[in-house]
């Protein structure tokens, strides 16, 4: 099995672009939350809550 070699510094890049796209889901969950449910036309979520339900398992997903 072949490695790729990583730098300390490219592997703190990659979590701190992780956390900011994790930090940018999180805030975007909050907006779905807040407003009404709506049908989303040409979205694989239907609706503005099923959006909201998939982003906050991928959260949890991703925690783990």
């Amino acid at each position: 099995m072949d490695f790729t070699q990583c730098s300390k510094q490219q592997i703190q890049g990659l979590v701190r672009e992780r956390n900011q796209y994790r930090q940018l889901l999180k805030q975007c969950l909050h907006a779905l939350n807040t407003i009404p449910n709506r049908k989303i036309a040409g979205l694989e979520a239907g609706t503005t809550y099923e959006l909201a339900s998939a982003i906050g398992s991928a959260l949890k997903q991703s925690a783990k």
